[in-house]
């Protein structure tokens, strides 16, 4: 035990210097082939994970917009193979007995080299090792050597930047939803949940920034002296899956998005998978996704994107003439009016406003696309108070949440909840914002003259009523005429029986 020792002259204990100490990465250990007792423990941190499956591309969509050819070929030329569309099922127990064993190794670690790496892994208590141009052959990977892509620049990294989006880059605050074309866009969504198992695709770092630099950079004339990164895909893959075991059982989801993408390298190892209890479910960027997540306005295939302005601008899919990556100017994504529609719900656009935030941690639930919508339609100056909120709050009312254990399908229908709460919040918001004060509480108008002059005709009036009229008897102050007895106040009448009800006591008329 360490010492503390009493400051003097106070009872403030004096405390070490000395740091706790580190926990030690198991990733770090020396390979031995055996099963032993730290696989056993982490196995056991991951039971009470969920292993899901990964939310892949999906390629009747893609056709259906029109964009499928331009993504198939970035991907081809990031030598990504198949990863970006594999379609397995998932066998949860395997999942995790290789997520808690499987470690990454390199000849020379200081100056790592694909041809040179080797992963490691426990399949059914089976030790299993290959070397990364295997894992190649397994899911079609470019047998490259590098292990990652070239860092940008700060000053390439914010020229591509605004070249394909709005807005300054800052890594980590570079939202997905600034990007314009909806290729580079539907690549960057793919990348960050096929290749780095992202809950919710949220900013784009500079290591993706890179990748779709590089998947585009043909058509980027100032960089057509950059050299073409020779990068080995699986070295990235296997790096990313070596740390989830560390990162899985903390994370907020509490969940393991590599199981659609590990069967392939189930299949390779010539596992008999008829044995192995497996899960169905498929999670794919469909039409509804991309409606979930800002990427699609309707079901219609109306896409939404944000202009150099800030404004929210709508185009119909298909339409290669402006989305086919075969020219600067279509990867800039900026149409023409003529290929332009207005705001499907019947909005007026209203710009957007953009938020220094924090940094928040790439792996973890960020904020882009839980957004607030701009779009609703803003009350009229001419319209009545009655009429600044639909009486129908249909639109407003939340469906229920998504039975079972799918974690995606939660966390999109709380993305879908929250931007229809703040949709909600701003119409009200607005309602409120357009009432104005009653005319007889707000003072320094106009007309405070003419308010006054009729305030003191109404208070004339009912000095008639009380004081009597010059050349009137005594008498006749101390008894008041049944005009203005008091039995008459407020229109209540009490007339003899058979009497008929004058109009002016009509009851319609003192409401």
């Amino acid at each position: 035990m360490g010492r503390t020792n009493e400051v003097a002259g106070t009872s403030r204990p004096r405390t070490g210097t000395s740091k706790a100490p580190q926990k030690e990465d198991p990733n770090k250990r020396p390979v031995t082939g055996v099963w032993d007792k730290e696989d056993t423990k982490l196995m056991a941190a991951l039971k009470p994970v969920k292993v899901l499956p990964t939310q892949i591309a999906c390629q009747f969509t893609l056709s259906r917009l029109g964009i499928l050819d331009d993504v198939a070929t970035v991907f081809e030329t990031l030598g990504m193979g198949r990863l970006w569309r594999v379609e397995h099922r998932v066998y949860p127990k395997l999942v995790r007995e290789f997520i808690a064993t499987c470690r990454l190794t390199y000849k020379n670690p200081t100056k790592p080299t694909a041809g040179e790496g080797t992963l490691t892994f426990f399949l059914n208590r089976v030790h299993y090792s290959k070397t990364l141009f295997e894992i190649c052959d397994m899911y079609g990977f470019t047998k490259g050597e590098s292990v990652e892509f070239p860092k940008l620049s700060s000053a390439i990294a914010a020229d591509f930047w605004g070249t394909i989006a709005s807005g300054s880059y800052k890594s980590r605050e570079a939202k997905i939803t600034h990007i314009r074309n909806p290729v580079v866009r539907y690549v960057a969504k793919v990348i960050g949940s096929t290749l780095y198992f992202k809950p919710v695709i949220a900013a784009v770092p500079l290591s993706e920034l890179a990748m779709l630099f590089y998947g585009v950079k043909h058509l980027l004339p100032r960089y057509a002296d950059l050299p073409a990164p020779d990068v080995n895909i699986a070295a990235i893959l296997c790096d990313v899956l070596v740390k989830m075991k560390n990162s899985a059982p903390t994370s907020a989801a509490r969940s393991i998005l590599a199981g659609t993408a590990l069967t392939p390298l189930f299949l390779g190892c010539k596992l008999d998978l008829s044995t192995v209890k497996y899960e169905d479910g498929q999670a794919s960027m469909d039409v509804d996704n991309l409606v979930n997540t800002g990427y699609l306005k309707t079901t219609s295939l109306v896409y939404t994107f944000l202009g150099r302005d800030n404004f929210s601008y709508f185009c119909h899919l298909p339409n290669t003439h402006i989305t086919s990556l075969v020219s600067l100017s279509n990867l800039e994504f900026i149409p023409d009016e003529q290929y332009l529609i207005p705001n499907p719900s019947g909005g007026v656009p209203r710009r957007r406003r953009f938020v220094d935030a924090p940094p928040a941690d790439e792996h973890v639930v960020a904020d882009d696309e839980i957004y607030e919508d701009y779009d609703d339609p803003v009350p009229r100056e001419h319209a009545q108070p009655y009429l600044l909120l639909p009486e129908d709050p249909a639109r407003y009312r939340l469906s229920p949440p998504p039975a079972g254990d799918d974690i995606s399908r939660q966390m999109e229908w709380m993305i879908a909840s929250t931007r229809k709460n703040n949709s909600m919040m701003h119409k009200m918001w607005r309602a409120i914002a357009k009432i104005r004060p009653c005319v007889c509480t707000r003072g320094g108008g106009a007309d405070d003259a003419g308010r006054e002059n009729r305030s003191k005709t109404t208070e004339d009036r009912h000095a008639e009523w009380l004081v009597p009229a010059a050349g009137q008897s005594g008498a006749s102050t101390s008894q008041r005429s049944p005009e203005h007895s008091p039995d008459t106040r407020l229109g209540r009448s009490r007339r003899q029986p058979g009497e008929p009800q004058s109009s002016s006591e009509s009851p319609t008329r003192h409401r």
